[in-house]
């Protein structure tokens, strides 16, 4: 009996260290990140989570930090992983809500939108999350009109380049009847298909220009979004600063 109460002894006691371990991994790579350093940050909480894959705070930590760098796609994954695998609805509801602003960054705009939605099906009360699916949903819309635009665009433009080919064949037949008009009638088609070309080239470049400038108008856009997301994460950092929350968490949107 007294060799097993040895043991138990010096499991908790191990157990004690590893969680001492883990915390002290996640108070640096907090320190990191709010000095801007985020790829240490990044490290200190891959750490925490070898010691404790399960420490869902540390995987959420991290996911700021990718997303911090820009790795959008690593951070929707790691966002993913928490509110799979958390059993805390209000951390399951802020991963949800981060991995679509990672989708979002990312230009991923349905990925984004299904994730809003998945965060406010546990949360209905976030309204940030309702306001950043309600953009999301704008921009979507908007994207799908051009692009029902551009492919309008394109079907006319093939039945009139159609429209010109069988007109051009109806008078190469009249021309084989009437010889006399030959050379006239050439001149005149010569013409009319260089005037054809002129209008045809004309279109075209204004098309391209209007791709270049909505693709320019996006790129603005989503660049705008990003910088606001980022404030946003440090507001609420700030925020999580000055509570002093147990446990050191960072966080981009309400503490869980």
């Amino acid at each position: 009996m007294k060799k097993e109460l040895i043991i138990l002894m010096l499991l908790l006691s191990c157990l004690q260290v590893f969680a001492q371990k883990e915390r002290r991994y996640v108070r640096d790579g907090n320190e990191h990140y709010e000095q801007g350093y985020f790829m240490d940050a990044e490290a200190e909480y891959n750490r925490a989570i070898e010691l404790n894959p399960e420490s869902f705070e540390a995987a959420f930590n991290k996911g700021n930090a990718l997303f911090r760098q820009e790795k959008f796609e690593d951070a929707s994954r790691t966002f993913g992983h928490v509110a799979e695998n958390a059993e805390s609805m209000d951390l399951k509801a802020s991963a949800f809500h981060n991995q679509g602003n990672s989708y979002l960054a990312n230009q991923d705009l349905e990925s984004a939108i299904e994730a809003y939605k998945n965060a406010l099906r546990i949360d209905p009360s976030r309204e940030d999350s309702r306001y950043n699916l309600a953009w999301a949903q704008r921009m979507l819309k908007q994207q799908q009109e051009q692009e029902q635009e551009n492919q309008e665009n394109e079907d006319q433009n093939q039945d009139e380049n159609q429209g010109e080919d069988g007109q051009e064949g109806e008078e190469n037949e009249g021309e084989q009847d009437q010889q006399e008009g030959e050379n006239s009638d050439e001149e005149g088609e010569q013409k009319d298909d260089q005037g054809t070309g002129d209008e045809q080239e004309e279109q075209s470049g204004s098309e391209e220009e209007g791709k270049a400038t909505a693709a320019q108008m996006t790129q603005e856009e989503m660049e705008r979004l990003l910088q606001s997301l980022i404030r946003e994460e440090q507001n609420t950092q700030d925020k999580v600063n000055k509570k002093k929350l147990k446990g050191n968490k960072v966080k981009t949107d309400k503490d869980w």
